[in-house]
């Protein structure tokens, strides 16, 4: 089995996972896409025909990684792709919020069939480590991809989950990069020498945060939100900056020698794969969850540890002009392993790979993918 057409069943709400999955799905050679309902925001335009959960009207315009390089105009009518369905190899369910869900529920009503009818896949990407059983025993996808599997809770053993009588084989499926709209810089050319810039979204990124700001590093440009309280409560919080766009903040850490990642409310994030978009050294500290084909401490970034006691240590000694080949060589083996493994395109070609074999009937082992 090759495939050759999906569909894709989307929520018009800004989705990270799902919208690198559809971006990767699109950027995979001799693929046709299909999506319901069809999202404008991600072909350039604004959805605000829909209602949230919460009743109130719905509006999303694109993210900044979509902004400047749209998908190229998709749309079709329920009546095509029902008109169309035996062509479609394999279906996407990638999220379980609304608008997916009840696309699923109507196609299968019009053609009379069962989720456990198709060729279903179920890509979960909330900010949770929680499994959805219900979904899984309801929907009874082939192939349940999680974006935050626990590690090292899960054991690689574990590769299926349980849900009422059904069995589904699981797999990680965390962020990707987005590479298709990066600002086109010299990245070996660097204005600074440490970049930074982390919402509130975590406590011990307050931590970090100020582990940078007393790092003294001469050219740094540590961002955080206005109401930060760093910003006063800090003795070097007059040095913080305001946030910026997606591309700016892009070309300034690409410009920069040293970046660091830390998880968010979710413990991934989409900047733990944008860091390593350039050759920027990266420090990461581990979010805990499996991640296929893994960045390797040492070789393709430093690792650091939540409380962060290292850091300032860290960037001292990697700004240190004594070890700049030893920064200059994890930086490049780091981009490039990104290049490899973790862009949209390469992300999605991983999730078609596993589904191609599992609905062929083949056991698929995690080590094969680091995992």
């Amino acid at each position: 089995m090759s495939f050759k057409k999906v569909l894709v069943l989307m929520h018009p709400e800004l989705d990270y996972l799902a919208e690198s999955v559809l971006v990767g799905l699109y950027e995979t050679p001799e693929l046709e896409v299909i999506e319901y309902p069809y999202c404008f925001h991600m072909h350039g335009g604004i959805d605000d025909w829909y209602v949230q959960d919460n009743r109130q009207p719905g509006f999303t315009a694109p993210a900044g990684y979509m902004a400047d390089v749209p998908l190229p105009p998709n749309e079709k009518s329920l009546e095509e792709i029902l008109d169309r369905f035996r062509e479609i190899d394999l279906f996407i369910l990638s999220s379980g919020r609304s608008y997916a869900i009840r696309g699923l529920q109507e196609i299968c009503k019009r053609l009379n069939k069962k989720p456990d009818d198709l060729n279903l896949i179920f890509c979960d990407g909330e900010d949770s480590p929680d499994i959805n059983i219900e979904a899984i025993s309801h929907y009874r996808p082939k192939v349940y991809f999680k974006r935050e599997l626990l590690a090292p809770h899960v054991k690689p053993t574990f590769t299926k989950i349980k849900a009422g009588d059904f069995w589904t084989p699981i797999f990680a499926l965390p962020f990707s990069a987005f590479t298709r709209g990066l600002p086109e810089i010299n990245d070996q050319e660097k204005d600074w020498d440490v970049f930074l810039a982390l919402g509130m979204t975590w406590p011990a990124r307050q931590t970090l945060l100020a582990k940078f700001l007393e790092a003294g590093a001469p050219r740094s440009y540590i961002c955080v939100n206005g109401d930060n309280p760093l910003r006063w409560e800090h003795p070097f919080g007059n040095r913080l900056r305001d946030m910026m766009g997606w591309t700016e903040y892009m070309t300034k850490m690409g410009r920069s020698k040293l970046t660091a990642v830390m998880r968010g409310w979710g413990r991934d994030t989409l900047h733990a794969y944008e860091a390593f978009c350039y050759e920027t050294l990266v420090l990461w500290c581990d979010p805990g969850i499996r991640v296929p084909f893994p960045f390797i401490p040492n070789q393709h970034c430093i690792e650091f540890t939540e409380d962060c006691e290292d850091v300032k240590r860290l960037i001292r000694y990697y700004l240190d002009p004594a070890h700049e080949a030893e920064r200059l060589q994890i930086a490049k083996a780091g981009k490039a392993h990104l290049y490899k493994y973790h862009t949209t395109q390469k992300r999605a070609e991983y999730m078609l790979s596993v589904s191609e074999r599992i609905l062929n009937g083949e056991e698929v082992d995690w080590e094969e993918f680091g995992l």
